[in-house]
């Protein structure tokens, strides 16, 4: 697989580290690995880097990236929140180096996700294909418990009108793409400036997810 990702603001996370006293680096969000190869190019050769990330199929190309440096790393396809119980499994104490890069990449964005507008393959908003993703709940839930999860994480005013065309369109078919949960809210919300009116269910879903 063809690797294209180049990591932001690298400099100045490299200029945190102190590459004469740091040997146990943690990504919490490793993704493609673009810091991680970065960080261990520079490392010291008793380094050892612990990545993380919930995107099985990113987790590969970063494998596949870190795997030509010959230094030693750990790639763990999991939520980072429970990182102390890898480093305990492998008995690694603590860190000298931890990086969080919270958000999603160009990879996931361009590759069917659901985290696009304008995507017309998926719906599932999620890092990783083993949970329920965005594209179950919306045909699954009723109308107000959809309502509730627009108002309560979008603060949506229109949440019940939403809810109920979402529930009307899919009588009639499944909603199988972001674009088409898109249009339904556009229906309801109409466009005004660049914002597009479904920017905040899109924020609820997946803070729902």
């Amino acid at each position: 697989m063809e690797i294209k990702h180049t990591p932001v603001l690298l400099n100045e996370v490299i200029s945190f580290i102190d590459f004469s006293k740091h040997k146990v680096f943690l990504d919490l969000t490793v993704g493609e690995g673009g810091h991680s190869e970065e960080i261990l190019k520079r490392a010291r050769g008793d380094s050892i880097l612990i990545g993380f990330d919930l995107d099985e199929e990113i987790l590969k190309i970063a494998d596949q990236r870190l795997s030509k440096l010959n230094k030693k790393f750990y790639l763990f396809n999991e939520n980072y929140k429970d990182f102390y119980k890898k480093l305990k499994e492998i008995n690694i104490e603590g860190a000298d180096f931890m990086l969080l890069d919270l958000g999603f990449s160009s990879f996931q964005l361009e590759n069917g996700r659901g985290f696009s507008f304008l995507d017309e393959k998926s719906l599932h908003m999620g890092y990783s294909k083993q949970i329920r993703g965005a594209d179950y709940y919306i045909n699954k839930l009723s109308k107000n418990e959809l309502a509730y999860i627009f108002e309560e994480y979008g603060e949506i005013k229109e949440s019940e009108k939403i809810a109920e065309e979402i529930v009307k369109y899919r009588k009639n078919k499944k909603i199988e793409t972001s674009k088409e949960l898109a249009d339904i809210v556009e229906k309801v919300i109409k466009r005004k400036g660049k914002i597009h009116p479904a920017t905040k269910v899109f924020q609820a879903l997946r803070i729902y997810v």
